[in-house]
Parts: structure tokens; C-alpha cells; sequence
């Protein structure tokens, strides 16, 4: 159990689930009872789907330094479908994920009704699904083309309305079709992923609404100072691999400030700029930030990888 900034220790028993019960009735509604086709149908198409019997733009056969989710199709979160159960990398943690922003940030289920969110990363839906559910019109996207179509699946079979799922990465949302188009943005186990996060996080900026609130849970370094560590590709943490810069809570502050945000809340959902500890469900390192556009920021340009304004 880590000691928190403020010199207490802290332990998940602490922290407040109140959101939880909306969330699961939420996923409870994507079971076969509501399906719009007949169950076979459904079931055989997840199965094609997890033996990657579909074509996708991205296949490689390539396996050195490569994501293992851009290899072979890798199930998201897990999920009860009513008769049958998948059962998913990430487990139940898309469902602490979002109750750690609706229970400790103050981003409130209802604020999301009839709002416009994009959800970065969606892999296999595990979020996006739920937005929906709680009255979002959601746009999600994923770089890796098969999850975004195997999600447009799931929405179509589940008769979803203002739910769009399409597949390209971060740095792919800079058209004017994107132009301060969302109310909120999540970007939820992402940014150490990307190579370039202080792009990735003005791309996001300028996809917000003035005034719009970014939500990003990301691993983190349990470190006071304003650091982040380089892995890359080459590093493997587990099963696991592909990140390239994970990042301090106070780095996450300024890569946030540096990108044109502005009451920037980090830290674990208990405690500002302290990182998860050991029994928390979302497990140990992991970190929390929302922060609100600043429309009158402009972003130091030089250096950067790309031409943003």
C-alpha cells in the first residue's frame, strides 16, 4: 500500500461505488434478449471474430515488437451475454474505470445525456457500450480496424442509436469533421500507448467543444516528481508491451497543461497526484486526470512532430 501525498495511508475500502449498480444495469442490457438477430447468427459472428476468421487492413504476420492486439484479436473486458459468457483481458475494469470518474471526479452519469463523447481506444467496446447506454452519442475509435468493426457489429445487433465506431487512431481526428465536435472525450488506458502524447493530447483538444472535459486513466509511475519512464516496444511488462512513455501524476499535469487544459484534476480518485495501491480494483500504478479545454490556448509549436495550431 503506497503512502499518499498528503501522508495518510489510504485503502480502496475507502473509495465510493455509489455509480456502480447504474453501471451494471447498463451492461445488463446488451444480453441476447436484446438482440435484433437470432442468437446463432450472433454467436457465430463473435466466433469468427475471436479466431480471427475476418480480414482485417492490419494483419501481419509480422510479430516482432508488434501490439499482440494487432496480431490476433484479443476480447476486451469480460461480459455476460444472458446465455453465454466472454471473458476478457482487462476483466471488470471498465466498469471501475468509469465509477472512479462518475464517483470521484464529478463527471456525473447525467451530464452525459444527449452529450456528444468520443471514446479513444474502444478496443472492443467495454466503455463505449456503456456511454451509450447512459444517453451518450457516441463516437468511438480504435487505430486497429478489426475491434472498430467487430464494436459496429455489437451496436448494430443490439439495435443501438447515435453510436458510430470507426477505425483510426488519435492522431487521425485532426479533419474539420472533428472540429470541437464532442462534449466529452475518454481516453482510458491510451496515452502511455502513444508514441507522440502531447500530439495525441492536441488532437483531443481541438476535438472538444470550448469548455469540454477530457477524462484519462493511464499507468503511472508512483513518483513525486514531474518524470515519465521510456519502455518502448522492446520492453516487455508482462504479457503485455507496447508502451512508450508512461508518466508520473505531475507529468500527466503538465502534459495536460502544455496541451491547453485547464482545471486539471489528477490523482487516484482519494487523493491528488497519488497513483492506485495494491487492492484497488483497478490494481496497483494506474492514475486519473480530467481536465476542461482552455480555448484561448495556444500551443508552443515548437518542436513538435506535426503541424497543429
Amino acid at each position: 500500500m503506497n503512502s499518499q501525498t498528503d501522508g495518510t495511508s489510504r485503502t480502496s475500502t475507502e473509495l465510493d461505488y455509489t455509480s456502480v449498480p447504474l453501471i451494471n444495469r447498463s451492461i445488463g442490457y446488451f444480453q441476447v434478449a436484446n438482440l435484433q438477430l437470432d442468437e446463432a447468427t450472433f454467436r457465430n459472428k463473435l466466433e469468427d471474430y475471436l479466431r480471427d476468421r475476418i480480414s482485417s487492413p492490419e494483419r501481419t504476420t509480422q510479430t516482432e515488437n508488434q501490439n499482440p492486439h494487432l496480431v490476433r484479436f484479443h476480447w476486451g473486458h469480460d461480459h455476460d451475454f444472458g446465455t453465454f459468457r466472454l471473458s476478457g483481458e482487462m476483466g471488470t475494469r471498465n466498469i471501475w474505470m468509469l465509477s472512479r470518474f462518475f464517483d470521484h471526479f464529478k463527471v456525473s452519469p447525467a451530464m452525459l445525456q444527449n452529450r456528444a463523447v468520443l471514446d479513444v481506444g474502444c478496443w472492443t467496446g467495454g466503455v463505449s457500450l456503456i456511454l451509450n447506454r447512459l444517453g451518450a452519442h457516441v463516437t468511438a475509435i480504435d487505430q486497429i480496424r478489426k475491434y472498430t468493426d467487430a464494436l459496429s457489429f455489437l451496436a448494430q445487433s443490439f439495435g443501438l442509436d447515435s453510436f458510430v465506431a470507426e477505425g483510426r487512431s488519435v492522431y487521425e481526428i485532426d479533419g474539420q469533421e472533428f472540429r470541437e465536435k464532442f462534449d466529452f472525450i475518454f481516453c482510458l488506458g491510451v496515452i502511455y500507448h502513444l508514441s507522440d502524447p502531447i500530439l495525441g493530447l492536441r488532437r483531443m483538444y481541438h476535438a472538444l467543444k470550448p469548455g469540454g472535459l477530457l477524462c484519462i486513466e493511464s499507468m503511472s509511475i508512483d513518483c513525486p516528481e514531474c518524470v515519465c519512464e521510456y519502455e518502448g516496444p522492446s520492453k516487455r511488462r508482462g504479457k503485455f508491451g507496447w508502451n512508450w512513455f508512461v508518466p508520473s501524476p505531475k507529468c500527466i499535469f503538465q502534459w495536460l497543461e502544455d496541451a491547453g487544459f485547464r482545471e486539471i484534476r489528477v490523482g487516484d480518485g482519494l487523493t491528488p497526484f497519488a497513483v492506485t495501491a495494491e487492492g484497488d480494483p483497478m490494481g496497483s500504478n494506474r492514475c486519473f486526470a480530467v481536465a476542461k479545454k482552455d480555448p484561448n490556448h495556444h500551443i508552443s509549436v515548437a518542436g513538435l512532430s506535426a503541424k497543429v495550431d
